[in-house]
């Protein structure tokens, strides 16, 4: 509550369980939500948009999902990744399944198919409290990133394995893909956040919610007063599942624009922290030519581009150095994306800027000092024994840019060598 004052007395139940039964309360959030929704677009930067108030957004929603769980419900989770993951795979399938659907009814069905998926998995929660359903939903991670990782039909057999948002359009406006405004993407984020937050007020304040906390409090003394724990904890675990499949549609579609599932969506969405990310390629006993070739190949490549990092450099200007998709064996650049390749570092492990032929030759975006990404090559042997890949991690500083990745990769290593 962001205000009271005493003598606002509310003479009936249904006034008193209104979304601002106090009207200080309704007339700052509006001040706050028109300051959010006129003011800072017209004072953000690309960057602040992209980096900062997307993705905070974006976690607001998963954490009211959480919030509703744990906070209201006594039902601990360590699964918000794995149902994030499922909100992203859904939002994926449906984009590029059906081109035509809008994305708010996307965005919905992705939140429908999460809560049935959380529904699933709040089972257990019928027997189990505590430490051991925490331990169950944290299963619930790791089957989803595996079953996701495994089966290439949630990818659409791409090769590299990576969701690619196609671009969108909200009623005339492009809302997805890498040529969309970034204070576009705010605030369509924004007002999805505005009236799920709504929702959710209007959800804890009503008889849910009470029952909820009666759940919270004790559970065995709310159901001999007659609320039913089944029914609760389930719908619970759907609601919140349903919250937070929406965080990961929007975060596929608004923020990242392409992501691995396994990497992007992995424990760590549950225990928040800095990414890291870098391949390297080594062989076990000996090498062949072919190996050597490739290797050499894909250290060139992803040099080129190193060499071109720096303050105002575009992004069209590094994919420009990377081959085509036909000159290393596949047929158009969709299905080699992801292979020569760049994206940002931070608290996802694939931010902006997306850096690849698909789309930054025709959408480029400008370098700044202080970014982090990672730029990789790829390249296969000849002789079909394998292939070589390479991927360093980079920070953009004044003059140039610095690579922080420390572990050799200028020649291919051989392990025990025979």
């Amino acid at each position: 509550m962001i205000y009271r004052e005493t003598g606002q007395f509310k003479p009936t139940y249904r006034s008193d369980s209104a979304v601002f039964p106090i009207p200080q309360d309704r007339w700052v959030v509006i001040a706050f939500v028109v300051f959010l929704a006129v003011v800072v677009p017209l004072i953000g930067t690309e960057y602040v948009f992209q980096a900062i108030l997307v993705p905070v957004l974006i976690y607001s929603i998963a954490a009211i999902g959480l919030n509703l769980l744990t906070g209201y419900c006594g039902q601990l989770s360590l699964g918000t990744g794995g149902f994030m993951a499922v909100g992203a795979v859904a939002c994926y399938k449906l984009s590029t399944g059906f081109p035509e659907m809008n994305l708010l009814v996307v965005l919905l069905f992705s939140g429908v198919i999460t809560a049935g998926v959380g529904l699933v998995f709040g089972i257990p929660s019928l027997r189990i409290k505590g430490f051991y359903l925490a331990v169950a939903t944290l299963a619930a991670q790791f089957f989803l990133n595996w079953l996701f990782n495994k089966i290439a039909w949630f990818q659409n057999y791409t090769p590299s394995g990576t969701l690619t948002m196609p671009p969108r359009e909200f009623f005339g406006v492009l809302i997805t893909g890498a040529a969309a405004e970034p204070h576009h993407r705010y605030l369509f984020c924004l007002g999805v956040v505005v009236i799920l937050a709504l929702a959710a007020t209007n959800i804890v304040r009503g008889p849910v919610g009470r029952a909820w906390m009666a759940i919270r409090d004790m559970d065995i003394a709310a159901e001999l007063i007659g609320f039913r724990p089944f029914q609760t904890k389930l719908l619970a675990f759907s609601v919140s599942s349903f919250y937070v499949g929406i965080a990961g549609a929007l975060a596929l579609a608004l923020w990242l624009g392409s992501v691995e599932t396994a990497e992007a969506f992995d424990i760590n969405q549950s225990f928040m922290g800095y990414r890291t990310c870098y391949y390297r390629t080594l062989n076990v006993g000996s090498k062949t030519q072919g190996q050597v070739d490739a290797y050499k190949q894909a250290r060139e490549w992803i040099d080129n581009a190193i060499a071109l990092v720096k303050p105002g450099c575009t992004t069209d200007k590094i994919a420009s150095v990377w081959p085509k998709a036909e000159e290393f064996g596949f047929a158009n650049e969709m299905e080699a994306f992801g292979l020569q390749f760049g994206h940002g570092l931070g608290m996802a492990l694939h931010e902006r800027p997306i850096i690849s032929r698909l789309n930054s030759l025709d959408n480029p975006f400008e370098l700044k000092e202080g970014m982090v990404f990672a730029l990789e090559t790829y390249c296969p042997a000849m002789d079909g024994s394998g292939a070589a890949r390479i991927e360093e991690e980079v920070v953009v500083t004044n003059d140039g840019c610095k690579v922080i990745t420390l572990f050799p990769a200028q020649e291919l290593f051989v392990a025990n060598r025979y």
